[in-house]
Parts: C-alpha cells; structure tokens; sequence
C-alpha cells in the first residue's frame, strides 16, 4: 500500500472478537496464529492477493450499508450497537456547529455518516469524506449525495476539505502497512479533533499477525444474495501501546477514553489492549 493512496485500507466492519471453539473449527486457534516480522511479510503469506478490494468483500459492505440506510430513513425509533453507539459521543464536541466536516478514514461505503445524519439536526451541514479504497469508493458513489464523499487519496482528500473538525479512524491502524507513518500523517493534518474507535494495542511490542475469517461472521446481518461466502486474510498489526500515546500526545490532548474490545482478537503470548479515544489537538 501507498501511504497516502491507502489501497489495503480495512474498514470498520472487520469483525468482533471470535470465541477460541469457533476458532478452532477453522484452524485459527491463537496458539496456531504466527506472528510476522512486517506487514509486507504477513501479506505474502495470505493467499489472497486481491486484499481488501476483493469484490465479494467490497460488494458485502455496500450491500449492509444500504440495508442500514433503508431502515434509518424509516421513521420509527434507530436500534443500534454499543460499537455505533459510542462513535455517535464523539459529535458532542460539535453540537453548536452549523457546518461539522469529517474524514473517514476507512469507513467502507458510509455508515458512521448515515448514522450520524439521522441523529443530527438537519440544518447542520455534515461534510463527511470517506477515504477508501478505489474499489469501495466506486460502490459507495452511487450513495453520494452532497454531504457523503469518497475518495481513495487521503492527502487530497485533506487538501479539499479544507479546515478539517474531525479525523473518524474506526478500526483502521491495525490494517495498514505503515501504521506508525499513517498516525504521524493524520496527527499532522491537524483536525480539531481526532476520533479512534475499535482500536487494538499491544502492551509489550508491535505485533503482526494474519487475520482470517469467514465473511458470514461478518456483522449482524445475513450475507445478501449474490455474496459467496468465503474465507478472507489480511494482516492485521497491534502497535506498542507506549509509544502510541506518546507520539499521539505531542500534538493532541485525550478528552475521553473508554474500553472497546470489538477490535481485538487473542494472539498467544501477547498483552493486547482494546479502547477508544477522542483526542482535541493542542493549542
């Protein structure tokens, strides 16, 4: 992956965690999980050289986000996760604003945007970029609509959106090839304020693994027609929780933290940390 093309960018559906009996049934026990000296290294051994722009992956998160867009515009009362749930405080800090614009690093065809345009007041322009991969990006421009965007640059994407309110990373560090270049580059766009949700960290040292799964396990509906399921495999990195804070905290102060373990799976011998974060930046 370029890193600022983001073509192995993984979205915020990558699932919860997965009970060890599960697991076992497809060999994917935590003792059996190897550990990689890099992401190039792991990705070589995955089997699947089409990534994350696979099409029956791609064509699955388009699909469940329009699902969940259909049901939001319906008028009765919204049922949504603990996982949506907290991705919604992080819009406390703006809600006096009137124009409130996001990028989305990673999130897949738009729904952390329909989520929260259903629950924010519709005066308040919501400019919200989603920066994905070309392969999502061309499923989700049919649900653009003046507020929604995709793009697949992230450095373009914030040179066009100008003053930036938020920078929404939901699931996304764990999943890119230089994870420690990809935290330096969106602290340094200097959003107001920087949202990591389903993030997963190590306690001791950067640890790289595959992540494999099949996709019915993937989210709370069934696969829709017309999607095979299959079994899919990416690297899947947890950095030094240590040094995350401390490269984070040169330029960003945290407001919040909370416990989120959505984003985390065991790996035999390692102290994984899952959380979430609302950071402000720095005076």
């Amino acid at each position: 992956m370029k890193l600022y093309n983001y073509k192995n960018i993984l979205k915020d559906w990558v699932p919860p965690v997965i009970t060890k009996s599960v697991v076992k049934i497809l060999a994917l026990d935590p003792s059996e999980r190897k550990t990689y000296s890099s992401y190039q290294e792991a990705m070589q051994d995955t089997e699947n050289p089409d990534g994350y722009e696979l099409d029956n992956i791609v064509k699955l998160e388009f699909l469940r986000t329009k699902k969940i867009k259909e049901e939001l515009e319906q008028p009765d009362y919204i049922k949504i996760s603990d996982v949506d749930l907290k991705g919604l405080v992080s819009l406390i800090a703006f809600i006096n604003k009137k124009k409130i614009t996001v990028i989305d690093l990673g999130g897949g065809c738009g729904r952390h945007y329909f989520f929260k345009r259903k629950l924010l007041a519709p005066d308040i322009e919501l400019n919200w970029y989603v920066v994905e991969t070309p392969a999502m990006c061309n499923y989700g421009k049919s649900l653009e609509n003046g507020e929604l965007r995709f793009r697949d640059n992230l450095a373009d994407t914030i040179k066009e959106a100008g003053h930036i309110d938020m920078v929404y990373a939901s699931g996304v560090l764990q999943c890119v090839d230089k994870p420690w270049e990809f935290l330096d580059f969106i602290t340094s766009c200097k959003a107001d304020f920087i949202f990591f949700h389903r993030l997963a960290l190590s306690n001791k040292k950067d640890v790289t693994v595959i992540h494999k799964y099949s996709l019915s396990w993937n989210g709370t509906y069934q696969l829709p027609e017309g999607v095979e399921d299959r079994i899919v495999a990416y690297p899947f990195s947890f950095i030094e929780k240590k040094r995350f804070f401390e490269t984070l905290q040169k330029t960003y102060s945290i407001l919040m933290e909370f416990s989120e373990q959505s984003g985390v799976f065991p790996v035999k011998g390692e102290e994984l940390t899952g959380l979430g974060l609302l950071c402000k930046l720095k005076n």
